[in-house]
């Protein structure tokens, strides 16, 4: 299990070497390139209707690119909502990533396996999916939910998960089933909602169970990540852009 610090914009450092004027020319970089990497979009918004289970609002940001094009489907916290998630699907899609999101029943968690498998499902009929290349983003409870369905369900776990600032779930808790692909954990050091203790046993449960984990601790920062939260959400979507590269030369070969 790989686990890093990453940047502590809070303390006025990037790493361990890098003060505040870097901080500002990080900032001033990473803004640049997303200008630059800027790209038109569709906007998709629908409903998924599971039976017996509450209907969920959706919806798609989809680059105007060649297709198929690879897929993040991501989940906000508890008290967000879909039209304040839009920002955070754009900022995926200027990288050429269709990006999708469900404003699933916060207070009932027995709904969302139904309403996520639904999400699924309609993603994986969509022209522009390239169902091959696929990430999930969980933001707190959405992190949550989504940890909770791939250890019901790990036939479904896509090959790349991120989980951001989430915590321990009750199916970790006894013995889970195997799961596989690769899974990156960003936490807050400073997350009073989910303790940093908490996440680092879910990367032991996540690595004993089979899953390839990365955690990445962020120096000075709490929960769901304040003021800089756009800024990680900038280089979360770079790193999917990056693993979906890898995932398409794996299967065309070198």
């Amino acid at each position: 299990m790989k686990i890093q610090t990453w940047f502590a914009i809070e303390s006025g450092r990037v790493g361990s070497v890098v003060g505040p004027a870097g901080v500002l020319i990080l900032l001033i970089l990473t803004a640049m390139i997303w200008a630059t990497a800027r790209q038109p979009v569709t906007f998709i918004d629908f409903s998924v209707n599971p039976k017996d289970v509450t209907r969920a609002r959706a919806v798609a940001v989809v680059p105007k690119l060649l297709r198929p094009l690879p897929v993040v489907v991501y989940l906000h916290g508890s008290g967000d909502s879909l039209e304040r998630s839009t920002r955070t699907l754009r900022q995926f899609a200027e990288l050429g990533l269709a990006a999708v999101c469900m404003d699933y029943t916060q207070t009932n968690a027995a709904s969302f396996p139904a309403q996520f498998e639904a999400l699924l499902s309609w993603v994986a009929s969509q022209e522009w999916a390239d169902t091959n290349r696929v990430a999930w983003v969980g933001l707190s409870l959405g992190a949550q939910r989504m940890l909770s369905y791939a250890c019901a369900h790990p036939e479904a776990t896509p090959p790349f998960l991120i989980r951001l600032a989430g915590g321990r779930v009750q199916e970790l808790e006894t013995e889970p089933r195997r799961l596989h692909g690769k899974v990156w954990i960003v936490h807050g050091e400073k997350d009073d909602v989910f303790r940093l203790s908490d996440a680092e046993e879910v990367a032991r449960k996540l690595k004993a169970a089979g899953m390839l984990v990365e955690m990445t601790v962020l120096p000075g920062q709490s929960h769901s990540f304040g003021e800089n939260r756009q800024l990680v959400f900038r280089l979360l979507s770079e790193r999917c852009a990056e693993e979906f590269k890898a995932m398409r030369k794996g299967a065309t070969g070198p």
